[in-house]
């Protein structure tokens, strides 16, 4: 994905974005339901990753800057929740036998859930980035572009829709704790981040 510039804290997201959409239309594309699962998990471990990354550095931006931020980040970490809770239960699902699974019940809450998504994620590329662009110096936006690639790299690998999410309730300890737990819990159980061919990768 060349056309994004790891230097610039809104591609950095953006391209987050288009992998979970890349992702998506994998999972949507194949017929087989242990390859179905696997994309779905790739669009867990990318969102878990992602969402902990703008918990601890964009919010307290968006919060600190932006008009009525405290109200726009509470809704956006009410959204994280939502989200977060149904990725908890695709994964459970997603370990059941396919002949228990109503294959077709199951795809519509997939629907949902990446329509919700990325509504999520529109308001954010389309009013919140290029409002907070406005807002910072080239020298913090590359920093905060720093920062979130350095915070998705020691968040943790699977949601937990009730770990803290603000900075103010401990977010900065417990993400790169979890995360730690998490990698070494992938490490045991073999979770096949690379079994498929990833669109980033």
């Amino acid at each position: 994905m060349g056309k994004y510039n790891k230097n610039n804290p809104w591609d950095v997201l953006k391209e987050d974005h288009e992998e979970m959409y890349e992702y998506y239309d994998k999972y949507k594309e194949s017929k087989d339901w242990k390859e179905r699962t696997q994309w779905l998990d790739k669009i867990h471990w990318e969102l878990a990753r992602h969402s902990a990354a703008e918990e601890l550095r964009l919010y307290p931006l968006i919060e600190k800057h932006l008009e009525k931020g405290k109200f726009l980040v509470q809704t956006a970490l009410l959204e994280h929740t939502l989200v977060k809770e149904n990725l908890a239960a695709f994964e459970v699902l997603s370990k059941w036998d396919e002949k228990d699974i109503d294959l077709k019940l199951f795809d519509e809450l997939v629907d949902r859930f990446m329509v919700d998504l990325r509504a999520h994620n529109n308001e954010e590329e389309e009013l919140q980035f290029p409002k907070l662009d406005e807002k910072l110096s080239e020298e913090e936006k590359l920093e905060l572009a720093k920062q979130l690639s350095a915070a998705k790299e020691a968040a943790p690998t699977h949601v937990h829709p009730h770990m803290p999410n603000r900075p103010s309730q401990g977010l900065g300890l417990f993400a790169p704790v979890q995360g730690l737990v998490d990698k070494t819990f992938d490490a045991i159980v073999g979770r096949p981040r690379d079994a498929l061919s990833s669109p980033a990768e």
